[in-house]
């Protein structure tokens, strides 16, 4: 019950106190020859091929060669150690011996345990590295990677995506899908700032944190839910929420919230910012807004 209605109260406005900042890692690309495969287990195994390797759901693995197996594309299930990992999928009913090649595309990065959403025009890019970051769907994403490598001097788009981890009941991680690829993968390529989830909590003695101007507004929604979910037929858990929102606890949070930071600055991309930029000849007839 406690976590309904922190994940409700978490959700009902874009608070401020939420906003977190974060650098994301892209790993190195690995490729090997003359690898093993174990059909029983759907295991690959080369010794410390996997040793650098940091495992996310959703990875994937290029299959180049495999006597008399598939190749192709396969999901990454598991690393067992430095030497090994194991698949979803089965390359080949029977044992290959010394004979599989492969290549790990890692583009996809981990996001932060607490990630809930970005912010509107992040990620942007780390200090010094590429020249652009820009959100794209994963189609296009997907083109990029058939045609460009990344680089410091690359532009780069991205589209969040979730990775299923098909070993622990299939929940879903979410990922930051990045394109052109960084080959040799590079630490804090990219900083993003981003809203935090509600910190669920698990045990009697866990701890989260809510600010002080928030607290009476919380125990208004925790006690609206445990009321409604037991006296519904009085009012439901809905109605109770509704007249929360509409009441002063509600609104002193969101002020004293809303007054963390009262300006975001100037409105990126409208006629006012793009009047600076109208070329040399400055005879573009554009309204500035009233």
């Amino acid at each position: 019950m406690l976590n309904d209605a922190g994940e409700w109260f978490w959700g009902s406005h874009e608070w401020n106190y939420a906003i977190r900042q974060a650098f994301i890692d892209v790993r190195a690309q690995i490729s090997f020859t003359s690898a093993d495969w174990t059909a029983s287990t759907k295991t690959i195994t080369k010794t410390g091929a996997f040793a650098d390797y940091t495992w996310l759901a959703g990875d994937q693995i290029e299959i180049t060669a495999a006597t008399g197996g598939r190749l192709g594309w396969y999901e990454i299930a598991s690393k067992v150690s430095a030497n090994a990992i194991t698949l979803t999928e089965s390359v080949k009913s029977t044992d290959i011996s010394g004979a599989v090649s492969a290549t790990m595309h890692l583009w996809g990065c981990a996001l932060p345990s607490d990630f809930m959403n970005f912010l509107p025009g992040m990620p942007t890019i780390a200090p010094g590295f590429a020249q652009s970051f820009d959100f794209a769907d994963m189609s296009e994403v997907q083109q990029w990677r058939a045609l460009f490598t990344g680089g410091s001097t690359a532009a780069y788009i991205g589209a969040l995506s979730f990775g299923k981890d098909t070993l622990n009941g299939g929940a879903r991680t979410p990922r930051l899908e990045i394109a052109p690829e960084i080959v040799a993968g590079r630490a804090s390529a990219f900083s993003i700032s981003y809203r935090s989830k509600w910190p669920r909590v698990t045990t009697s003695t866990t701890a989260f944190e809510l600010p002080v101007w928030c607290e009476p507004a919380f125990k208004e929604v925790l006690r609206a839910f445990a009321r409604g979910y037991q006296e519904e037929d009085v009012a439901t858990v809905d109605e109770r929420l509704m007249r929360i929102m509409a009441g002063p606890l509600y609104d002193q949070a969101l002020r004293q919230d809303g007054m963390l930071q009262n300006s975001w600055g100037q409105i990126k991309g409208g006629a006012v910012k793009t009047s600076s930029s109208r070329g040399p000849f400055n005879n573009f007839d554009i309204q500035d807004p009233t």
